[in-house]
């Protein structure tokens, strides 16, 4: 009993640090944005170029990522529009070279599209993982903090 309180608090001290909750949700975005561009090309590619696919899973993507960051990471409330007209700019770029790594990918390099769209999420993911963290929501690195 006392072995689960222990890990209990350590968990809830965790979840308390903004960067611990930033790296969670960043994760399931990222896992999240994978099946969901992933899906989008099985359905799509058919029908139309791969651009064009990648842009349309990003929109979707860049929507879920407000709404989780606002709702689970800063607890925003308030200048939500103001936030996301910063998030569309980090993934304005963000998804420029992302979806270009996703073409090259799979129309140039012939990798697949599992392969393809898993070179493109991580490009794209660690461009705006630290734009958004300092950009977007106007926060510090954490480390960089302690450092100065």
């Amino acid at each position: 009993m006392k072995t689960m309180f222990l890990k209990n608090v350590f968990i809830n001290k965790l979840l308390r640090k903004e960067g611990i909750r930033y790296v969670i949700v960043g994760g399931a975005n990222t896992v999240t944005g994978y099946f969901i561009g992933v899906t989008f090309l099985f359905v799509l590619k058919s029908y139309l170029p791969t651009y064009i696919i990648g842009t349309i899973s990003t929109i979707v993507g860049i929507v879920l990522n407000l709404i989780l960051y606002r709702t689970f990471v800063f607890g925003s409330s308030g200048k939500w529009f103001s936030e996301l007209l910063r998030m569309l700019q980090v993934y304005a770029f963000s998804s420029v070279v992302g979806i270009t790594t996703l073409t090259v990918a799979i129309d140039i390099f012939e990798l697949g599209i599992w392969w393809g769209q898993l070179c493109a999420l991580v490009t794209g993911a660690s461009i705006s993982a630290l734009a958004n963290y300092t950009y977007s929501f106007k926060r510090k690195i954490p480390f960089i903090r302690k450092i100065f």
